[in-house]
């Protein structure tokens, strides 16, 4: 019989983000999120948030040809003119030209022996160059070019982030672009290609709507959050690029610039398994429009080009917003609410079994108001409570298991008073 293994893990508050709330005299923690919780309900069942993508002209991969631009969702983009473009070049090796004539012409007489290595290799480079170069420069202009999952949150006049809600948008991407050749000529040993990229670099844009007649500034709502998860690749940057080839474009055959890509069915499953939301704009309430107008969706400059910086939804009180009462040092006992951030205890993949739970510092363990409580999730939203203790320990956890933790505690502080540490037992 195999001897299960016990894991201990200590975890420093200094170390990791906590939100303190101070509460106000008779007020307890189920007053504070109670409030915005059946406000969001209202809210949510009121009130649609929409948002569509828009496809514009990439900075430096104008279109070379006017074209109505229609993605692979049918819905068209006016304002881009036509496909992204862009000219690569290339040297071509002397054994290979005639090769390369062949691709200008058509003619392939005389041509009997394999493309060299090298031609290979350069042409290569300049697709896949192409490519990053197409990706990053949207990414810089905060422009989407392949999909991703987005969701929003409300978030109350008292600090609580309400619960993530996913929106469902129509994808002008579904799957890596075609690259039609536009121009092919050889000038100084090089081959000059003019190629269009058929991608859609689309802004996001989102519509407030109300759907029933009720009076939105009494639901307490500071902010509006929306997150999205990284957009996902279409493409394995070293895969393998097959030169020019004749390929369906719009039903009819078209000279391509031809490389290995993921299969539509693949993208669609790589954006289903994104699981992590993260933060990429905020809107003011205040500010709202609950008409049918879509307003363009205001990204920070640079969020999208360093997506992973972004902060990640997490549920609670937000240090940034919630309404916090400084302590007064000449108060000798202050009620505090306070919460952690979502802990892994080192293992982020792994589901794990809590055995006990407890908090260390210097604070009153035995007085009533004390109210110690874990929380479980498998993927950082829709927390459940594990369990709740009147003492600063948990112990004969034995319930369902949860990849992320984390605990929320209610207390009285004495000037010099703090939580210093939690350990979980695994």
């Amino acid at each position: 019989m195999t001897k299960r293994i016990v894991m201990r893990k200590r975890i420093l508050f200094n170390k990791i983000s906590v939100t303190t709330i101070v509460l106000k005299d008779g007020e307890s923690i189920d007053d504070v999120a109670g409030t915005a919780n059946r406000e969001s309900e209202i809210f949510l069942d009121s009130v649609d948030f929409n948002m569509r993508f828009c496809g514009e002209v990439l900075p430096g991969f104008e279109p070379c040809l006017p074209s109505m631009v229609v993605d692979s969702s049918g819905n068209t983009h006016p304002a881009m003119g036509g496909w992204p473009s862009k000219e690569m070049s290339f040297v071509v090796p002397d054994e290979d030209k005639d090769r390369v004539n062949g691709w200008l012409t058509g003619d392939f007489h005389g041509v009997d022996t394999p493309e060299s290595g090298k031609l290979k290799n350069n042409y290569q480079s300049a697709v896949n160059d192409l490519l990053s170069g197409y990706f990053n420069t949207a990414l810089i202009h905060n422009l989407f070019t392949s999909p991703c999952r987005l969701a929003w949150c409300a978030v109350f006049n008292n600090g609580e982030r309400g619960r993530l809600r996913e929106v469902q948008v129509a994808l002008p991407v579904k799957e890596a672009p075609l690259l039609p050749v536009i121009s092919m000529q050889i000038r100084d040993d090089r081959l000059y290609s003019g190629v269009e990229i058929r991608n859609v670099p689309a802004s996001l844009e989102y519509c407030i709507r109300s759907t029933d007649e009720i009076d939105i500034d009494t639901l307490g709502i500071k902010r509006i959050e929306v997150y999205a998860t990284e957009q996902v690749s279409l493409r394995d940057p070293k895969s393998e690029v097959f030169g020019v080839r004749s390929v369906s474009v719009d039903g009819s055959p078209v000279r391509c610039w031809v490389y290995d890509r993921y299969s539509a069915d693949e993208i669609e499953m790589l954006n289903k398994i994104q699981t992590e939301f993260k933060q990429i704009s905020n809107i003011e309430f205040d500010n709202r429009n609950t008409s049918e107008i879509y307003h363009k969706l205001p990204i920070p400059s640079g969020k999208l080009a360093n997506f992973n910086k972004s902060r990640p939804y997490k549920a609670g009180f937000d240090d940034d917003s919630a309404e916090e009462t400084p302590p007064d040092p000449t108060e000798e006992v202050r009620r505090v609410y306070m919460e952690t951030e979502a802990l892994s205890l080192g293992y982020p993949e792994t589901d794990k079994h809590l055995q006990s739970v407890s908090i260390f510092g210097l604070f009153p363990r035995n007085d009533s108001s004390l109210r110690f409580t874990v929380y479980g999730s498998h993927h950082r939203e829709n927390w459940r409570k594990v369990a709740t203790s009147r003492s600063p320990y948990i112990s004969g956890l034995y319930g369902a298991p949860f990849r992320w933790f984390k605990i929320g505690i209610e207390t009285c502080l004495r000037p010099g008073d703090f939580i210093e540490a939690v350990t979980f037992v695994f």
